[in-house]
């Protein structure tokens, strides 16, 4: 009776698991609904939970003299595990921005933000700024020509990331792009940026007129090292709904 406990609860969280990917997993734009890490990932749990149902429903059948006592004892358990699961969701929703810890060294010009690392350009300065729902602060170039934004948390998202050119650094996801801006004056303005979607969903952006100052993102993009927990091939094989710490996922209008 403890094993077919334990499998049920085991199955609850599985057939949970599956649902929420299978269902709610994002898809990209203009895709299919039928992507197949939602095959794999939510199809194939479900019909395997629902399995585990029927086998644990047969044992207990047998350990019980009424069929009703053994059906009573499976709705117990699911209620417990369900209970249990969404105690665990709303404890630890929302938590993920507690593990972003900044630490800026001046003379090395490396920048970590707990999950991450990059080095800045030598001679850039940084300082730190008071964001609302997301770590924001930026940096200065030594003749103060050229700053450089972050903003880091899973409510950032990945504006601007999506569309660009994308690597992977150690099993994470490293995304480059640009959009250009032309306004009535004929000034053009060039907006370049670099997103870690699965190291803390960390941005760093820039404008500026001139186009060889894309030089200074990719050399952010060149730099990054994953300090996260997760090994590196973990993370690849992860659906996207875990895979990413960002989120939301948004474009900016003009095209990569």
């Amino acid at each position: 009776m403890a094993f077919c406990a334990f499998v049920f609860t085991a199955a609850c969280y599985l057939l949970g698991f599956g649902v929420a990917i299978f269902c709610c997993a994002p898809a990209q734009p203009g895709g299919s609904s039928w992507l197949s890490e939602k095959f794999y990932y939510g199809l194939i749990p479900i019909c395997t939970s629902l399995a585990i149902f029927a086998f644990t429903v047969r044992l207990w059948a047998r350990a019980y003299i009424r069929r009703r006592n053994a059906w009573l004892a499976a709705c117990v358990v699911a209620i417990f595990a369900v209970v249990l699961d969404l105690a665990l969701f709303l404890k630890y929703r929302g938590r993920q921005d507690e593990g972003i810890k900044l630490v800026w060294n001046s003379e090395s010009g490396a920048f970590s933000w707990g999950s991450g690392e990059v080095r800045l350009p030598a001679g850039f300065t940084y300082e730190a700024e008071q964001g609302i729902d997301t770590v924001v602060g930026h940096f200065t170039s030594p003749d103060g020509e050229l700053v450089i934004e972050h903003d880091i948390g899973e409510l950032a998202g990945e504006h601007g990331g999506i569309g660009g050119a994308e690597t992977l650094t150690e099993g994470s996801r490293v995304r480059v792009g640009r959009t250009i801006d032309h306004d009535g004056k004929g000034r053009t303005t060039f907006f370049f940026k670099v997103i870690f979607p699965d190291n803390g969903c960390a941005n760093f952006y820039l404008e500026s007129p001139n186009e060889r100052d894309a030089a200074a993102i990719e050399f952010i993009a060149r730099s990054f090292r994953p300090t996260g927990r997760t090994p590196p091939w973990v993370r690849p094989l992860l659906p996207e709904v875990l895979r990413s710490d960002c989120r939301y996922r948004l474009r900016l209008a003009a095209g990569f």
